[in-house]
């Protein structure tokens, strides 16, 4: 598991983010992939979840004990661990696109995946897109919804 990774891909997962305020088609997936209480309806909405996100991750950093705590929400032992965990797989964008070019002319079946991974899925995001916010709401969910 290369953990490493997860502050970029995190990084990245708040600026695709901070693009849909400025694409509504976007704006139902969104909805979907975060579970909110009110629909997405605004850019403004979307800046409120943003910064909803940000600070489950301030607030896990500021509680990143080696032991269970609950004084501000349920969560694990170290709880930044945990939180990167759903980025564990995601290959880095850099990653896709060297794969990309060295694939093009003889495509393998992962070529072709991650060639796929960059076309649009059926709403407004694209694959990586919906797969990183998911990863994102997941990984979020350690502080704002750990015990289920």
């Amino acid at each position: 598991m290369r953990l490493e990774k997860s502050p970029t891909l995190i990084r990245e997962s708040f600026e695709y983010m901070m693009d849909m305020k400025q694409r509504p088609d976007t704006w139902s997936e969104i909805d979907s992939i975060f579970n909110t209480c009110t629909n997405v309806g605004s850019e403004q909405d979307v800046e409120y979840l943003y910064e909803h996100l940000s600070n489950g991750y301030l607030y896990m950093a500021m509680t990143d004990y080696p032991y269970p705590a609950n004084f501000l929400e349920p969560m694990p032992a170290w709880p930044v661990s945990q939180a990167v965990i759903p980025f564990a797989d995601i290959p880095l964008l850099s990653e896709v696109e060297e794969q990309q070019e060295e694939e093009v002319v003889f495509p393998t079946s992962t070529a072709r995946k991650l060639m796929e991974s960059s076309k649009s899925s059926v709403g407004g995001m694209s694959n990586r897109e919906a797969e990183l916010l998911t990863a994102l709401a997941e990984s979020t969910n350690v502080y704002f919804n750990y015990t289920g």
